[in-house]
């Protein structure tokens, strides 16, 4: 079996470069597999053993026991193992004590200070910024550390005082990078403050750009002036911040979290385009695009553009990006096959397009990526790619990626709803006035009937020429009984009355249930008046409709 394909399946996460495993992370260890592991990827560098179970002070004996173990430059173990005898038994193995990297919570304050570290380089801390917290924090950075050159924090509301412990200690004079990964450290003005006054042998600052008011901004352009390399990994500021933190010429990363409109990019980039290394902010457009594709980028190597609309017009501008090696456009659903376009960016080696509603064609075109090229993962979890041929043609240009990890869940296209029926505008309508009560006044009152808007609630639903020739057959009828006179014989009354009915009669195959009921109804207002008017049921004695 490949060696990839056997790792993938013992591990839970394997971390490639440059085609070669370098890290993995294992959640149940033995020695069988470590050593297996170790035997199958001889460049790892990295062993997480942050989510491992199981683990006794036992297992770890065993385990610092595999000669090969000690060629590693980095092992990360979470606060996840918090047993004394565990952190003890870990931190007295020299194979331990010889790494290079190494990734602890500060809850390991007093197992790490007790040790030697005469090769470690680079220590990440996980730290909570309370009374505890910082004391420990002060314990670690007081150990023999006489080869760190990195440090790096993943602190919760650090703050000015935590700060302070960390630019007082002996080791902080020692080192060439800083680095605090958190948006949350509560750094702030007073915190940029501190940096200032402490930072003579940095080369390189990472930090978080958050609370900091227009002096804190200031602050922190003062300190970088002192920096070969400014990391700004997480700028959360209004369009006046941006504007001066484009006036810093040394700023290596920006991780924009507010949303920045494309003429506060175009500035931001007018000034840190010439040095900027990896960039990355919510919300792009295909505008946006347009923007990175213009500007000065010579040294741009990273670009994560993530949860926005970015289409076919966008992937082109994208795809002019010449020097970008890592791209991730991750939930820009508007993508789908436009992303075949970006098959004309010559150095990317890595590209993420998840959720980016990629079907078949778009996957086709991806798996025709130039071989020559320097693409070597992909990750398209979340898309629209259901057929097992297209999936089979990613796998063949792709191999050393397996599929799994590649095409990950997949689910078909939803089907496009159909349009919803657009309801008219209401017709135009008469008013149609209620009808009046019956009077004594006899003449009054069929004279109150005569050229009335008796069917307007028909307007727009009946003909024009049918409603006009209805109202006017309510009014003859009307008309003819006030012309034969109040004393009028019933006989003669109901011949005019028929006469009307059966008018209404030659429009029967027009008339429904709504038009027949307001005809009855108007009807027999009319023949309150003659002396028919208790035969409740004349109308429908000759009606046909």
């Amino acid at each position: 079996m490949d060696p990839k394909r056997r790792l993938a399946k013992l591990c839970h996460r394997l971390v490639e470069r440059d085609g070669h495993v370098v890290e993995v992370e294992v959640r149940a260890m033995s020695r069988d597999l470590l050593v297996e592991v170790l035997a199958l990827a001889p460049t790892l560098v990295k062993l997480d053993l942050n989510f491992c179970e199981r683990i006794t002070p036992a297992t770890l004996r065993t385990l610092f026991d595999v000669p090969d173990l000690a060629r590693l430059d980095a092992i990360e173990l979470s606060n996840h193992v918090r047993v004394p005898a565990i952190v003890k038994t870990f931190f007295a193995s020299p194979q331990v004590c010889g790494v290079r990297r190494l990734d602890i919570d500060t809850d390991y304050a007093v197992g790490f200070d007790a040790m030697p570290w005469p090769r470690l380089e680079r220590l990440l801390v996980h730290v909570i910024g309370d009374a505890a917290g910082r004391k420990n924090l002060a314990r670690i950075l007081g150990a023999e550390l006489p080869a760190l050159r990195t440090l790096e924090l993943d602190p919760y509301k650090l703050g000015a005082p935590g700060l302070t412990i960390v630019t007082r200690s002996p080791v902080f004079r020692q080192l060439t990078a800083f680095a605090i990964r958190r948006s949350d450290a509560g750094i702030g003005d007073a915190g940029i403050a501190v940096l200032a006054k402490a930072t003579p042998t940095l080369d390189r600052l990472a930090i978080p750009v958050t609370d900091l008011s227009a002096k804190g901004i200031a602050g922190l352009a003062k300190l970088a002036r002192k920096l070969d390399v400014l990391e700004l990994g997480w700028i959360e500021t209004d369009d006046a911040g941006l504007r001066a933190l484009a006036r810093i010429s040394n700023i290596a990363t920006a991780g924009i979290a507010t949303p920045i409109s494309t003429a506060i990019l175009a500035t931001f980039l007018a000034g840190t385009g010439a040095t900027l290394r990896a960039l990355w902010f919510r919300e792009p457009t295909d505008d946006h695009c347009e923007v990175l594709a213009q500007a000065r980028l010579p040294r741009l190597q990273s670009l994560a553009l993530r949860e926005g609309t970015i289409g076919a017009a966008g992937a082109r501008a994208l795809a002019r990006l010449v020097t970008v090696e890592e791209l991730d456009l991750q939930q820009n659903l508007t993508l789908g096959d436009a992303a075949g376009e970006l098959v004309a960016m010559p150095r990317l080696r890595e590209l993420g397009l998840e959720f980016c509603g990629i079907g078949e064609t778009g996957a086709r075109a991806l798996a025709a990526w130039p071989k020559r090229g320097a693409l070597t993962t992909l990750q398209l979890n979340g898309n629209y790619i259901v057929d097992k041929q297209a999936q089979a043609a990613l796998q063949r240009r792709f191999p050393k990626t397996p599929v799994h990890a590649m095409i990950g869940y997949q689910h078909a296209r939803p089907k496009v709803p159909p349009a919803p029926v657009v309801e008219p505008e209401p017709p135009v309508q008469r008013k149609r006035p209620p009808l009046p009560r019956r009077r004594r006044d006899w003449k009054a009152g069929l004279r109150e009937l005569i050229g009335r808007a008796h069917f307007a609630s028909w307007d727009g639903h009946v003909a024009p020429e049918l409603i006009a020739r209805s109202e006017q057959l309510i009014d003859r009828c009307a008309e003819g009984i006030l012309a034969l006179g109040e004393a009028a014989p019933a006989t003669v009354q109901r011949a005019v009355l028929k006469r009307c009915i059966t008018g209404f009669n030659r429009r029967a195959d027009d008339l429904y249930t709504i038009e027949a009921e307001d005809i009855v109804e108007t009807f027999h207002a009319v023949v309150r008046y003659t002396k028919l008017a208790r035969e409740a049921d004349l109308a429908d004695e000759w009606r046909d409709f």
